[in-house]
């Protein structure tokens, strides 16, 4: 999930005019996740009628056997070309196992999820771990039981829907094209193609819109978002960018804190685009950013970069990237900003200069080596308190 899917149009995204709500119809393409303020975890309300259709974003909370998970579910709508996907989490763990249906999902029959871990030497594939069989349909709770891929293992689940300390949310998909551009001059059989410009939105759902500290979260409003995306289209110039491209990718929701991974592409003819990431992680308490100055203790920065090192020269795809060779003699530097995600603080690829294929494969500190250089009482202190790791 996190392996697959900055300049001044990030900003636009995040600090566009956020008012109460993103109003307006969405499109079958929205990808869709859901939430409620922060304090303690309480028994989550249903959030949908037997007769509502039960489909976008939907996070769990319960155990799996006896240990403490989180689960997230995005379910299509029906008549919808995206499949179901999504992922789970041991609280004390963090590494996130990939989930997925078998077939076309089917509302109203019980939910089956394929269960895969990715490949180390390929991200994008996954080695199969397990099998979830509920014994309902997609709902507000979710019981069954789950079977390791061999079949020689079971465990008993029982999990209810849950947003403490996270956020109700879908992702909006708006594009906008403009008329084809002339054929090249080199072209011997002309292949004309319009200009376009995309954009993901962040949309807050539900009272979480209503929080005053969340409103600099919230997308703009439909016609603000169609103006935004005329002008970037008509910036574009036909001969050296042919499209613009911003999406959002929420990497952490729970624990008070909201993580996003934001990809800024721009194509300009070539054989990959212009990339650039950018992760930032607020606090669903205060609505501010969450920087890691704010979460690293003082004077624990090579202690960071130690952390950080190691784990890069552990990483299959680092060869080449590290620098002062592979022995170690020479720490790498920190990233502008960490990443957190639900296994540890994380960066990308990307920022040790790796080709645009890898750019995005992240390098993850676990949480468990953190504890030592983590802030008392920051906001990742709080987490980690929350899910039994501090």
């Amino acid at each position: 999930m996190k392996f697959r899917r900055l300049g001044q149009q990030l900003s636009l995204l995040l600090a566009a005019p956020a008012w109460w709500a993103c109003q307006g119809q969405t499109s079958p393409e929205q990808v869709g996740r859901v939430a409620a303020p922060v304090p303690a975890r309480t028994k989550a309300r249903p959030t949908a009628s037997p007769q509502a259709a039960f489909t976008g974003y939907h996070r769990y909370v319960g155990t799996v056997g006896k240990l403490p998970a989180v689960l997230e579910l995005t379910i299509p709508a029906a008549g919808s070309a995206e499949p179901l996907s999504g992922a789970y989490y041991y609280e004390r763990r963090g590494q996130e196992l990939l989930l997925s249906a078998p077939a076309k999902y089917q509302p109203g029959q019980p939910l089956l999820l394929n269960e895969g871990w990715p490949k180390p030497d390929n991200p994008a594939e996954t080695v199969p771990t397990g099998r979830w069989r509920a014994a309902q349909p997609a709902g507000p709770v979710l019981n069954g039981t789950w079977e390791s891929a061999d079949g020689r293992h079971r465990l008993p689940f029982a999990l209810r829907e849950d947003y403490t300390g996270a956020v109700r949310y879908e992702l909006l998909r708006e594009t906008a094209t403009g008329a084809p551009c002339p054929p090249a001059a080199e072209e011997e059989v002309p292949h004309p193609r319009p200009p376009e410009v995309g954009r993901v939105f962040l949309h807050l759902l539900g009272p979480d819109t209503l929080q005053p500290a969340l409103r600099p979260l919230q997308c703009p409003l439909p016609e603000q978002r169609r103006n935004q995306l005329a002008v970037e289209l008509d910036a574009l110039d036909c001969e050296s960018t042919f499209g613009q491209y911003g999406f959002v990718m929420v990497v952490l929701n729970g624990y008070g804190l909201l993580g996003l991974q934001l990809d800024e592409s721009e194509d300009t003819g070539g054989a990959y685009p212009n990339n650039q990431q950018e992760l930032q992680t607020f606090d669903l308490m205060t609505g501010k950013q969450v920087h890691t100055a704010d979460w690293l203790r003082p004077g624990q920065e090579k202690a960071l970069q130690r952390l950080l090192t190691r784990y890069l020269r552990a990483s299959p795809y680092a060869e080449g990237l590290i620098p002062g060779g592979e022995d170690g003699s020479q720490l790498v530097s920190l990233p502008e900003e960490f990443g957190l995600n639900s296994e540890g603080a994380y960066c990308l690829l990307g920022s040790f200069g790796a080709p645009h294929v890898i750019q995005q494969v992240p390098i993850v500190i676990p949480y468990r080596e953190l504890r030592a250089v983590v802030r008392p009482g920051s906001a990742v202190a709080r987490m980690l308190q929350q899910r039994g790791l501090w």
